[in-house]
C-alpha cells in the first residue's frame, strides 16, 4: 500500500479491508506513520498495519 498516496486522505472517513480474513475497519484517518494507519471511530481508535491492507474505500463528502 503506497503510504504517500494515502496522506492526502488524512481527515477523511474510510473503510479499510484487510487481506486474509476480510476483516474491516471504519473510521477517520487521523495519522499515517511509517507503515501504520491510525483510524478514529465513534467508540474506538484502531491502528492498522499497511502490509495487511487489501483495499481502502474512501467515502466522498456530499
Amino acid at each position: 500500500m503506497p503510504i504517500e498516496m494515502l496522506r492526502e486522505y488524512i481527515g477523511k472517513k474510510v473503510t479499510i479491508v484487510c487481506a486474509g480474513g476480510g476483516m474491516g475497519f471504519e473510521g477517520t484517518i487521523v495519522r499515517i506513520e511509517d507503515n501504520w494507519i491510525k483510524l478514529e471511530g465513534k467508540k474506538h481508535i484502531q491502528i492498522v498495519n499497511c502490509d495487511a491492507v487489501n483495499y481502502i474505500n474512501i467515502k466522498k463528502e456530499s
